[in-house]
């Protein structure tokens, strides 16, 4: 859905005719976007540049596209390449149901609290693999212990 760009963003709304504020969620500061929301905003920004930083991966810019086709072209260790990659996805999950509890349940995270369940979810999606392949599983949480 966010790759296509068909989540219902308040850029999104608006075109559709919806009355409905125009400012991000998460930081209150400019519209949003699908691009703002993922990685201009200064919210989402900083939790993938921690992330990123931990799995010494490269930003070279906030713009969605770029990160993007950044990842898609990612090289080297294929353990260091599957934890960034779900760091990245998991972040995207997190930061819209972060978006949604402030929009439908007045419930405001931290940038920390965020990272910490990014960590737990993680960690628990590499347990998950234990059961299929446990030697990938142990590597994987191995080198996410060691980045964390």
């Amino acid at each position: 859905m966010f790759v296509l760009n068909r989540c219902p963003t308040r850029d999104r709304l608006l075109s559709w005719g919806l009355q409905t504020d125009p400012l991000c969620l998460l930081c209150n500061l400019l519209p949003e976007s699908r691009n703002h929301l993922f990685f201009c905003c200064s919210f989402s920004s900083g939790i993938w540049r921690n992330l990123a930083s931990k799995l010494r991966f490269a930003i070279t810019s906030d713009d969605w596209d770029d990160n993007l086709h950044a990842l898609s072209r990612y090289t080297g260790d294929n353990r260091l390449r599957y934890l960034t990659i779900l760091a990245w996805q998991t972040l995207i999950h997190e930061l819209w149901r972060e978006r949604n509890n402030r929009l439908h349940r007045s419930h405001f995270k931290s940038q920390e609290a965020i990272l910490s369940t990014i960590s737990s979810t993680i960690k628990n999606r590499l347990s998950s693999l234990r059961e299929s392949d446990p030697s990938e599983s142990s590597a994987c949480m191995q080198l996410w212990f060691s980045l964390t």
